[in-house]
């Protein structure tokens, strides 16, 4: 029996929860400690981009999605997610530069020079997690049609 699909068969559909998921996988990633789950395949960005396809195809019940939709939905949170989770990753590495260079006050000028590179580094860093942050997106969505959502899945 042949499933379905909803009347709007654009990519745009998907909009919404592209968005939903970079926040979630984002938000989480740029979480310190949290963030430790990312060393692993990119769990917490791959856990977002799930929640998200799962949202979505509850929102559409009638509607199912292809492999390479699931790949290009991935791919789009998760570039959102990279550049979230660096924008709170360089926050993060900034307020902990100033704590630390009022507390070392006294601290020898190439300490306080490292701090600051630190902190530029975070800049370059940003679209380099969008990038990694896209691919494992990609794959999250692909892997979470094969595994969780068979059924919905369009040939």
């Amino acid at each position: 029996m042949e499933p379905v699909t909803s009347q709007d068969q654009t990519f745009g559909r998907f909009g919404k929860h592209i968005l939903i998921g970079a926040l979630i996988s984002g938000v989480a990633s740029g979480i310190p400690l949290l963030n430790i789950l990312n060393c692993c395949f990119c769990l917490l960005n791959m856990a977002g981009i799930v929640l998200a396809l799962s949202m979505y195809l509850k929102s559409a019940p009638g509607d199912s999605v292809s492999m390479g939709e699931a790949a290009g939905f991935g791919a789009a949170a998760g570039a959102g997610a990279g550049v979230i989770a660096g924008v709170l990753g360089l926050i993060t590495s900034r307020m902990m530069a100033s704590l630390l260079t009022s507390v070392l006050s006294n601290a020898p000028a190439q300490m306080k020079s490292q701090l600051a590179a630190s902190s530029a580094m975070g800049v370059i860093i940003i679209p380099v997690d969008a990038v990694l942050y896209a691919a494992f997106g990609a794959l999250g969505g692909i892997l979470g049609m094969a595994l969780f959502f068979k059924d919905r899945k369009r040939a």
